[in-house]
């Protein structure tokens, strides 16, 4: 028979019990309908998820397990930014732009392979940055391979990757900065419905600023200048980033997906930055590399990081304020009008394709 402290004690442990089961499930419900990371619910029509930027692991990966491309876009953030997939250059597919902002040759192999086992894909573009060959670049704090791993499909797993994150706290912060973003959508960059990305922050920065006060912000500099750059992951033979360009191309022939490869354009300026940091050579032997191990594939492999009429767009002078920039939003990201280019001449599309110079066919 229980005492009376017992019972007290046991009604203590339920109420207690009761409180937290109650602030749990309130947080979820307040992470539900809210949905910062825009992953929660199917995507309605009007729909803005500023927020989910910051995140876009999260997103780009649960986006590809509702929309089920058959054709997909890999690329950097200059690809995220700069190809809006739009229908008209992919008839009759189910496209969807899975670029990620910081990504590395390896996490684009990752994202191809997550999305071939969720429907299989007819069509990839894939979009090639001299830095994502890098393995003395970190991986984005905000990728967990887990989501895109072998058995990230199964159903606990699944599960656990979409519905997880409605009980934490982490989500419950992104969910109050969305509520203050959307009040301001002019102002902040979010994915649309297709994943190209809106670069509406940096169109209203150069609006108020100019172009000159952010323009020259890279945030490749890094990279390219104070860090140590290596294609090798280790001292044994072939253990680097090239092999795991190998493996892409080895994958999409296996699974007989239609490639089209094709190397970012970035700003005259870039370009200049990698030769002043005395690795214009190894840039030109990665090109090199790139080009010899696509060759005997039946992928064609287009070069745009070249210095041509596009890529040498002139800056306006640092005290204009009005003057913005046709074809770049800063020295490493171009505009959706140059990525409606790179489609149409690396789809081979009928319409504009830009000026001549603009892209050389390596492959």
């Amino acid at each position: 028979m229980e005492t009376p402290v017992e019972k007290q004690s046991i009604r203590y442990l339920q109420f207690v019990l009761g409180i937290m089961i109650a602030v749990v499930g309130t947080l979820a419900a307040a992470n539900y309908l809210i949905d910062p990371y825009g992953i929660y619910r199917d995507w309605k029509p009007g729909e803005i998820y500023p927020a989910s930027d910051t995140y876009a692991r999260i997103h780009k990966t649960e986006r590809i397990k509702r929309v089920k491309p058959d054709a997909i876009i890999l690329g950097s953030s200059r690809t995220d930014i700069g190809i809006n997939p739009r229908a008209e250059f992919y008839p009759g597919l189910n496209v969807y732009n899975a670029a990620l902002s910081g990504t590395t040759i390896r996490e684009l192999r990752l994202m191809l392979e997550f999305a071939q086992k969720v429907h299989p894909l007819k069509k990839a573009v894939l979009a090639l940055d001299f830095i994502g060959f890098n393995t003395m670049k970190l991986e984005n704090r905000n990728f967990d391979e887990a989501r895109v791993a072998a058995d990230a499909l199964d159903p606990v797993n699944a599960f656990a990757n979409t519905y997880g994150t409605l009980v934490t706290l982490d989500t419950l912060r992104v969910a109050l900065k969305h509520l203050r973003y959307i009040k301001h959508p002019e102002r902040h960059s979010f994915p649309e419905a297709n994943g190209h990305k809106l670069h509406n922050e940096a169109a209203w920065r150069q609006k108020k600023d100019g172009v000159h006060a952010h323009f020259m912000r890279s945030p490749n500099a890094q990279i390219l200048g104070a860090k140590e750059f290596s294609f090798n992951y280790s001292d044994a033979p072939g253990d680097d980033t090239f092999a795991q360009y190998r493996a892409i191309l080895n994958f999409c022939e296996a699974h007989k997906i239609d490639l089209v490869i094709y190397i970012n354009p970035v700003h005259r300026s870039n370009l200049d930055r990698i030769r002043e940091d005395g690795k214009w050579e190894m840039f030109e032997d990665w090109k090199r590399r790139v080009a010899t191990i696509t060759r005997g594939t039946p992928y064609p492999l287009w070069d745009f990081a070249t210095e041509n009429s596009v890529t040498s767009e002139q800056l306006p002078p640092p005290g204009d304020k009005t003057t913005q920039m046709k074809y770049f939003w800063d020295t490493d990201h171009y505009k959706d009008n140059v990525g409606d280019w790179i489609q149409r001449k690396i789809l081979g599309l009928p319409g504009d394709k830009g000026p001549n110079d603009f892209g050389m066919k390596l492959q």
